[in-house]
């Protein structure tokens, strides 16, 4: 079935083949009993459609208002977006929904909006961590640092027990150009959360950076080996160990200390381990070490031994460790420098081959000839040094 209107407003009937004129109020009458049903239905759903839509419109319309941003009308008509704006427009403070909304309209272009949406929803609701970090993140790709550091000022204030507005004021100021400023907060980041495992890495390299930019080698040596220091057969490379020794000569950091100052020191232990391992500077290159207090000397192997420069005497000694007897030769180191502890002149035994069995990734046993110049405290973390008075 055809219906064509014409000008004269007389209408073109065709049914069934058989093709009728027919004008205005008579069109109705010549219909069938079902055509004229068919044709309120389709007008009652064309209806229902319009109803629906001038509603979706009007909660698009309240929800960003509310959140303070603007939108082209292809943009709110998707219906993800217009989904979640339609929810907003009647939950207010409905955190779920506004980070999708966020995530939809930055998808489509908007990063900015939804940054605004974000940062207007956590004024608006209050206790919006989660909306603020997410704010900040697209501020971040936004290069925009100022907001950014805006941002994380709302975000400490709501929670200053929390590193996650400290970390991003920090990328705020690294990338802004403040260094000193961002070493403070990666700083702080570390004081709330140091064992944060997921983030360690990225936020010890950054500070160890940000000292370098400010030639203050000898911090920027200090947070690589703390980070090293964690667990340093796990965090230890070759790359590592580049990038400390590189500070520390750019540094020419003073008696061969990165740390200013002898300072209480945890050794902690491995993941799942009763062994405590650190990072010990003997002679000036860096290895692994066990603490072992039942060694009665600083051990290493023949392959540490010739890098660090260390001659071992031709008369064979016997070693005291914890594992039992072991032979080697005795040496003497010029210094040996553990975190912000150092001693000089310190005995250590050259192992042979078949005792030296450390395991992998070890270089040696930090026993009590560099030990006993220091306090010494067995704690349920690890060992604990402090400098004797």
């Amino acid at each position: 079935m055809t219906i064509k209107i014409s000008q004269s407003s007389r209408y073109l009937v065709s049914v069934c083949g058989l093709r009728t004129q027919i004008t205005g109020m008579a069109v109705l009458a010549r219909l069938s009993r079902a055509l004229r049903v068919r044709l309120a239905v389709a007008a009652g759903v064309l209806i229902l459609v319009a109803s629906f839509a001038t509603a979706d419109d009007d909660g698009a319309k309240a929800a960003l208002s509310y959140l303070k941003i603007t939108l082209p009308d292809k943009t709110t008509a998707i219906p993800n977006i217009n989904k979640s704006l339609d929810i907003l427009s009647r939950e207010k403070c409905d955190h779920p929904v506004v980070n999708k909304l966020a995530q939809d309209v930055e998808i489509e272009g908007y990063p900015r909006e939804a940054a605004n949406a974000l940062v207007n929803f956590a004024d608006n609701c209050g206790n919006s961590p989660e909306e603020l970090y997410h704010a900040g993140g697209i501020l971040l790709k936004l290069s925009d640092y100022p907001t950014m550091i805006e941002v994380s000022n709302k975000l400490i204030k709501l929670d200053p027990q929390r590193w996650a507005g400290y970390y991003l004021r920090a990328l705020a100021e690294d990338n802004g150009g403040s260094p000193a400023s961002a070493a403070v907060d990666y700083k702080q980041v570390l004081v709330i959360n140091g064992s944060m495992s997921a983030y360690n890495s990225r936020v010890y390299e950054a500070l160890s950076r940000t000292y370098e930019r400010l030639n203050r080698y000898c911090e920027a040596a200090e947070a690589t080996e703390t980070w090293v220091d964690l667990d340093p057969l796990r965090n230890r490379s070759a790359r590592t160990d580049d990038i400390i020794a590189t500070d520390f000569a750019k540094g020419n950091c003073t008696k061969g200390l990165a740390h200013s100052e002898p300072a209480d020191e945890l050794i902690p232990r491995r993941r799942g381990s009763n062994v405590a391992t650190v990072i010990a500077i003997i002679n000036g290159v860096p290895g692994v070490f066990i603490v072992d207090t039942g060694a009665s000397f600083v051990a290493v192997s023949k392959s540490f031994a010739a890098k660090a420069q260390l001659v071992p005497a031709a008369k064979e000694m016997k070693l005291n460790t914890a594992n039992g007897i072991a032979k080697g030769h005795l040496s003497l180191a010029d210094s040996i420098r553990v975190k912000s502890l150092a001693a000089n002149k310190i005995g250590v035994v050259v192992q042979d081959p078949e005792s030296a069995t450390y395991g992998s990734g070890v270089d040696g046993l930090l026993g009590m000839s560099f030990l006993s110049h220091f306090e010494i405290s067995i704690v349920p973390n690890g060992v604990h040094l402090k400098p004797r008075n």
